[in-house]
């Protein structure tokens, strides 16, 4: 039989750790091997050492077993010495087919260009996954790493790194930066690597000189007690829910296509990290803070227990709408505003959110485990006699940094290629056609049934020709302000990108002009020079955004 293998190389020159890591490898790999589940796992077939250039290595044999979860997610490109990753066709595609507010109009085949200039052949295959593909696809592959994850728990083994990089997967689904080809039926096979952070009590006596620390585990997918226990601390060893928390981010990264969710935006980050450092607080306890915060708007951390750190009189505490009880909505709402391709879920999903929400507990006690979770609706195909209802409070969701949600009606559901005129359902697909044909790098769309202005401010100057207006883009949510200053010796037009904190920039619409034309009031360009009054103007005009974040920093202090 022809079977591929797969050399892994340790340095162990490196340190007693590699080594350890090493061999944690080849005593875990040996015993699932000698188990009737192997198959859930990379397969162990052989170790040796060897001695390199006066250095001893550790190899370790594997079989081939596939690519890994990752490469389905993205893609990289490489720019000369760097890598950049970004979302793959492939993961655009399917997230599209698990939103049902898209499955209407993905069922429908895009036409086809009439001319194209790169290639002689045409693309005969389907720009959109069949509707539904995405769900079952990703249910697939969530219940062989839970099941992979339920034998280890039950045999006393935990992984503590189960990541897309550690989930191998074989399939016969083909794609590229053009196309994506699922077969019908499709076949997509995972199995759990990479058992060199694993740990039981036999390890944990043998193969961990001190214990098992942070250094063998990824922060990103690593649960809140084990990133934010303290170094120092004894008598902690992880169990079973360790892997849960891990395997809630997975599922959480294949909606949402990025593990780094948790995170609050840059100027709540600013405005947070300034009162907490005024207050004498350890960069561990602020970055503590910002992670409960965020943990705060999915409706996992309950603010109201010890610890929180946003009580009546710190510098947030105001800007937030506490909830008295948690849903699956406000979770939903949560994804929604941080979802890359701006389509959120329906109600055809809250199953699965409902069972990410129950991996996330942030309690490992109320924290479901890997053989729980396969017998949650979400698998077995119910819907009905489940709840969704949680008793814990929770900041509203995105409260830090609010956006204007449009009307469906006014949704922009069909982007255009400006040379060949081909119709795509989402803004990415239609980017990546432009850009990979060499059409163009922008995508059109129809404008002519959104508002002109909507106006969101009740601080409106007194010029009749003048105002704050929010005008509306191709995305359903507002992020950007704009104001237009019409006076009669002056003009001012303002744009003001709301992307990583709306409050800050809709208080610069309102504010901004008049910090500005006081900075500016008092310069004469008729008794300057040229020079020293544009130098005059660049200075006076950074001043005035000093004046404004400064303001903002007052105003939410």
């Amino acid at each position: 039989v022809d079977e591929t293998l797969i050399f892994k190389r340790l340095k162990v020159e490196n340190g007693y750790r590699v080594l350890e890591a090493g061999l944690r490898e080849v005593y875990f790999g040996r015993w699932l091997a000698s188990q009737q589940t192997a198959s859930k796992y990379t397969k162990y077939i052989d170790h040796f050492f060897r001695e390199q250039n006066n250095n001893l290595e550790l190899w370790i044999v594997f079989e081939n077993a596939g690519s890994s979860l990752r490469s389905f997610l993205y893609t990289g490109t490489r720019f000369g010495d760097f890598v950049v990753y970004q979302h793959s066709l492939l993961w655009t595609q399917l997230r599209l087919s698990v939103s049902g507010n898209l499955s209407n109009a993905l069922s429908a085949k895009p036409r086809e260009s009439d001319d194209d200039d790169d290639s002689e052949e045409r693309l005969h295959t389907q720009e959109f996954v069949a509707p539904g593909v995405g769900k079952s696809l990703m249910k697939k592959v969530l219940r062989q790493i839970l099941e992979a994850a339920a034998f280890l728990h039950s045999n006393g083994i935990t992984h503590r790194d189960i990541k897309p990089s550690n989930v191998m997967c074989n399939t016969n689904i083909l794609w590229n930066d053009i196309e994506v080809t699922i077969p019908d039926p499709y076949m997509v096979d995972c199995v759990l690597g990479d058992f060199s952070s694993a740990w039981n009590n036999f390890s944990d006596q043998t193969l961990y000189t001190g214990g098992p620390t942070h250094l063998e585990h990824t922060d990103e997918y690593a649960p809140p007690e084990a990133l934010f226990r303290p170094k120092d601390s004894e008598g902690w060893l992880p169990d079973p829910t360790f892997d849960s928390w891990s395997i809630g981010i997975v599922a959480l990264e294949l909606l949402l296509g990025s593990p780094n969710v948790f995170t609050v935006d840059h100027r709540t980050k600013a405005v947070l990290t300034h009162k907490m450092r005024k207050q004498g607080s350890s960069e561990f306890e602020i970055e503590r803070a910002l992670y409960l915060a965020a943990l705060s708007q999915f409706c996992i951390y309950n603010q109201n227990v010890k610890g929180w750190p946003l009580r009546e009189g710190d510098p947030l505490f105001k800007s937030n709408m506490v909830k008295q009880s948690c849903t699956i909505q406000d979770f939903q709402h949560a994804l929604h505003a941080r979802d890359p391709l701006g389509i959120g879920f329906d109600s055809s999903v809250d199953m699965l959110l409902h069972l990410i929400w129950q991996l996330l507990s942030f309690d490992p006690a109320d924290r479901i485990t890997a053989s729980e979770a396969l017998n949650h609706p979400y698998f077995r195909g119910l819907s009905n006699g489940w709840t969704t209802e949680g008793e814990g409070s929770a900041l509203e969701s995105q409260m830090l940094d609010p956006r204007m949600d449009m009307k469906l009606e006014d949704e922009v559901d069909t982007f255009i290629c400006p040379k060949c005129g081909r119709e795509f359902r989402d803004w990415s697909s239609c980017l990546q056609h432009a850009k990979g044909r060499k059409h163009a790098n922008f995508c059109t769309y129809d404008r002519s049934h959104l508002p002109t202005c909507l106006n969101a401010h009740t601080m409106l100057p007194a010029h009749s020709s003048s105002g704050h207006c929010d005008i509306r883009g191709r995305r359903r949510v507002i992020e950007d302000f704009h104001t237009v200053q019409l006076l009669p010796d002056q003009q001012f037009y303002g744009i003001f990108d709301g992307h990583n904190g709306n409050l800050a920039s809709k208080y610069a619409t309102s504010f901004f002009f008049d910090a500005l034309r006081a900075r500016l009031g008092s310069l004469n360009s008729s008794k300057l020079e040229r020079s020293v009054w544009v130098d005059a103007v660049a200075r006076q005009t950074s001043a005035a955004f000093h004046d404004i974040h400064k303001g903002f920093i007052r105003a939410v202090d």
